[in-house]
């Protein structure tokens, strides 16, 4: 009976403790004690090495948590980076840096994405329906991880130039304002520059758009790189447009949405606009507060709006560049997130992190992609009720004949639960989608109303697009406490579904926040349809979800 008996004492007792080391380091992470954070991962991965050794499906998650300690060992170095931001916005001195310090970081994230992918391979390998709960649970961690370390690695390894450690460094942070969705995202209006000099904030600008109004670029104006769905297309259009009006290069362009800010306000806390009737500004009145003061009172010619979003960014950066160590873990995970879900848009000159971002689809890019594609994107006409809106999406593809011949219907609902009070009133949004290159648009109804002839079939970023101009007659408008529908039937062309696999990448809009999204896959005629990730009901595959970050379907498609 001992005999029996010992291994699983062993294993327990090893379990018990490695749980333990978890506990502690979560908590010590959480008060941004990072160093003896990483040195209790360290030992929980040694707790469960031995497990591994016992029960092999434990093994990737003992790599895992090497990984974890890896990183943690060298994290210092990213917090150190992070402090000097802090303090030299603060007028302390910096404490110096070596590119030796980030070649360590980028190394230690180079190892843990090794072992992070041979902990993938092992998962993988174990197909025992006894450890499915464990697999389940541990392979979307992995898959976060393994994103995180490829991000890193060459985020890392460019710290030292994008720092300004070997020269001053000078980037763009556009305010989007989310309020007023565009293509792009938020409209911008305001933004900043930021210098950044031998790892410290040397100095920090705000502008607005009324500074630039005048400069013309052959990439665009002023007031239509919002306008750009592609946010590369919009980050080269202001970044040259300043240039002509400055005649200073930026080394790269970060847009952040009004949805980031007011998150991160509730993380660190309010702070005083001063010149402003000492009005507080928290994450509940964040943009009742902004919208009041930029919208009302203000003339053209005045400098009202500029000196109301310079004291807000400002206040926004100083608390940003204020947080203690004890918040540094959930302003993380909020940039992470933001990132994810493009709240955050990033623009670099540096090709290595440029190339990361694209590979992480942190850049806003359209994104290519060989099979079906659907992005919706609205563009908010001049008023700022877009914070009042719901936004639910239908996606469905159905058969048209008994040969098999496929067809998409795209439904798009907006809900208005505004008023008819300032700054609600009526939604009046003009809409775009973009469909794999070839399609072809059949029907187009707004509720009941045949709109077919106020569409337009165009070529963008190697897709087919289909928009309204801008022509208020062939708005969508949602009158306050009410809903609108628009429909669009189009045929597909003929690569997109046959008898070979189906896969759909849905982008989301930046500056949109989880609209509602359904997607239903009826069986071709003769054909059975399967997936991991849809569910089954008589012969259609169903998704229900929410549009958080863009989503990727495939679907097997097999002859009966």
């Amino acid at each position: 009976m001992l005999i029996v008996l010992l291994p699983f004492i062993y294993l327990g007792s090893n379990a018990a403790w490695g749980t333990i080391q978890l506990g502690r380091a979560k908590t010590l992470l959480e008060r941004g004690e990072i160093g003896r954070a990483a040195a209790a991962v360290n030992i929980a991965a040694k707790s469960f090495e031995r497990i591994g050794q016992i029960i092999r499906p434990a093994q990737p998650l003992t790599e895992a948590l090497g990984a974890v300690a890896e990183i943690g060992g060298q994290a210092e170095t990213l917090t150190t980076a992070l402090e000097n931001l802090v303090q030299s916005r603060q007028g302390e001195a910096v404490v110096p840096q070596s590119e030796d310090d980030f070649r360590q970081l980028a190394a230690a994230f180079s190892s843990a994405r090794d072992r992070l992918s041979l902990a993938w391979l092992e998962l993988q390998k174990n197909d025992s329906q006894f450890w499915q709960p464990l697999r389940t649970a541990l392979e979307p961690l992995f898959e976060e991880g393994l994103k995180i370390v490829e991000f890193g690695e060459p985020l890392a390894r460019s710290l030292p130039e994008m720092l300004g450690y070997q020269g001053e460094r000078s980037y763009l942070l556009l305010f989007q304002n989310s309020a007023e969705l565009q293509p792009g995202g938020g409209r911008v209006g305001t933004f900043a520059q930021i210098d950044l000099n031998a790892g410290g904030i040397e100095e920090l600008r705000f502008f607005n758009e009324s500074d630039f109004a005048h400069i013309s670029s052959p990439l665009g104006r002023f007031n239509g790189i919002s306008k750009l769905p592609d946010f590369a297309d919009g980050a080269r259009a202001i970044a040259d447009i300043f240039y002509r009006g400055t005649g200073e290069k930026v080394q790269g362009v970060v847009g952040v949405d009004l949805h980031f800010a007011q998150s991160l306000l509730g993380i660190t806390g309010p702070f005083t606009l001063t010149d402003f009737a000492n009005q507080e500004i928290n994450s509940e009145n964040f943009f009742e507060v902004t919208t009041r003061e930029v919208e009302t009172d203000f003339f053209p010619g005045t400098d009202k709006k500029k000196r109301f979003i310079q004291a807000l960014g400002e206040g926004i950066l100083n608390k940003l560049f204020g947080i203690g160590r004890d918040k540094y873990l959930a302003v993380s995970r909020l940039a992470w997130e933001s990132l994810e879900g493009k709240g955050i848009l990033l623009y670099f000159d540096n090709p290595d992190v440029y190339l990361a971002a694209l590979e992480s689809n942190f850049a806003g890019r359209i994104r290519e992609t060989g099979g079906d594609f659907l992005y919706p994107y609205d563009h908010n006409a001049g008023t700022k009720g877009t914070v009042w809106i719901k936004r639910s999406i239908a996606y469905r593809i159905f058969n048209t004949t008994r040969e098999g011949a496929m067809r998409a219907e795209l439904k798009i609902t907006w809900k208005n639960e505004g008023t008819e009070a300032w700054p609600g009133g009526d939604y009046l949004n003009k809409t775009a989608v973009l469909v794999p290159q070839g399609s072809k648009l059949i029907e187009a109804r707004r509720g009941d109303e045949n709109v077919l002839s106020s569409f337009s079939a165009g070529t963008s970023k190697g897709k087919t697009l289909f928009s309204t101009p801008y022509k208020i007659s062939t708005y969508i408008t949602v009158a306050p406490q009410s809903e609108q529908t628009l429909t669009l039937v189009y045929d597909f062309p003929e690569n997109i579904i046959g008898s070979a696999d189906y896969s759909l990448l849905v982008q989301k809009q930046p500056g949109t926040v989880g609209d509602v999204f359904r997607f239903e896959f009826e069986e071709p005629f003769g054909y059975e349809a399967q997936s991991t990730v849809l569910q089954k009901v008589d012969n259609k595959l169903i998704f229900e979800g929410n549009l958080t970050q863009d989503l990727e379907f495939k679907i097997n498609i097999e002859e009966r």
